[in-house]
């Protein structure tokens, strides 16, 4: 057997994932009379993780005033990852910005 279509789970047309493929198989010998059988493979496909994941916006721009309490939220970003499963769970980190660690993650 080879793969001959695409397996990418989140590249469907109904927009809906195949996780498992049933297929028939047949053996037939190369004599007459021919005689054959038949089995069932099933396979299962396994997501890899194969997409990036993406900020929702480019930019998040928001303001706060000096006088607002600690543990005010002052923006919020949202990320997807097309994948499916573990593969598509995200973390968050901050990579640059206040010299302050934040310790405040909702």
């Amino acid at each position: 057997m080879l793969v001959c279509t695409d397996g990418d789970e989140e590249n469907t047309t109904q927009g809906s994932t195949r996780r498992t493929r049933i297929n028939s198989v047949c053996v037939k010998d190369l004599i007459t009379p021919t005689k054959s059988d038949y089995a069932c493979a099933i396979i299962k496909v396994q997501d890899y993780n194969d997409h990036d994941p993406q900020f929702l916006a480019n930019l998040y721009n928001d303001t706060v005033t000096e006088t607002a309490s600690i543990g005010t939220t002052v923006t919020e970003v949202f990320a997807v990852d097309r994948d499916k499963g573990a593969n598509g769970h995200i973390m968050y980190s901050i990579i640059s910005g206040s010299s302050k660690r934040c310790t405040c993650w909702r």
